[in-house]
């Protein structure tokens, strides 16, 4: 009686996978994470999605598509390969088509920013994003505005804003956050405090705007903005000022 309750309850539990594996219905859901949190998600295909800070993600898998909206954020999508059913990311206006690759998108007011690490990625424009989901040959062209493959970022809205080829150790730094560290080499501070602002619920001010395009390096973790900031002051002489909990103001020092 043990023996024939084990194996029900292994039958069971396949039944159960492979009805989450073909049921289009079960194949679906709302991801998210809040400031400061990363989150790895195991889709039901094989594939796997790392969730950075702040982002939301809607899972919608058919017998044609696996599909997934990125509605905020930043999100790294490891591929399985299934040439029946690509996999397509919806975001903004436009969406990435994969088959079997790795690549991070992330959106940019209604830009997106892609980096392909593995593989190659077709970027399409959405005429009409409300109605995207099921097939994307529906409501996308049919022909790519452009491809992606390893090494490669871009900035995409409908068209290639600025395309980037990145060598290993560039395309690694771009990648850390995945490890929870944000890589900077000779970025300029502006975009540095654009980029460390998602982790965070402070507002960082800029006071001297001759300080905006001030080259800066290193390796922090995330969460721990105070190593930035004491960065900031010691070896690149910035004035940090804490005016009250949530508000940060940096100058130039003295």
């Amino acid at each position: 009686m043990a023996i024939a309750a084990s194996i029900s309850a292994v039958m069971l539990g396949s039944g159960v996978y492979f009805l989450n594996h073909n049921n289009p219905a079960l194949q679906a859901g709302e991801f998210v994470t809040q400031i400061g949190e990363q989150k790895t998600i195991e889709l039901v295909d094989g594939s796997s999605v790392i969730l950075n800070t702040g982002s939301l993600i809607e899972v919608a898998f058919s017998k044609d598509e696996r599909g997934i909206r990125l509605v905020r954020g930043e999100a790294y999508f490891a591929v399985s390969k299934d040439k029946r059913r690509p996999f397509v990311v919806y975001a903004a206006s436009s969406a990435v088509k994969a088959v079997g690759t790795a690549f991070t998108v992330r959106v940019r007011s209604q830009a997106l920013e892609v980096t392909v690490e593995e593989g190659r990625v077709a970027l399409l424009s959405i005429p009409n994003p409300a109605s995207a989901g099921g097939d994307i040959l529906e409501n996308a062209a049919q022909s790519p505005v452009t491809e992606l493959t390893a090494g490669q970022s871009v900035v995409f809205d409908k068209q290639v804003e600025d395309l980037e080829l990145m060598q290993s150790a560039e395309l690694n730094r771009k990648l850390a956050w995945r490890q929870g560290i944000l890589a900077y080499a000779g970025d300029p501070l502006e975009d540095v405090i654009d980029d460390i602002s998602r982790y965070t619920d402070l507002k960082i001010e800029i006071v001297d705007p001759a300080l905006r395009s001030l080259p800066i390096g290193g390796y922090f973790k995330v969460g721990e903005t105070d190593a930035l900031f004491d960065s900031l002051e010691l070896t690149f002489g910035i004035t940090v000022e804490r005016v009250h909990t949530g508000y940060i103001r940096l100058s130039s020092g003295a």
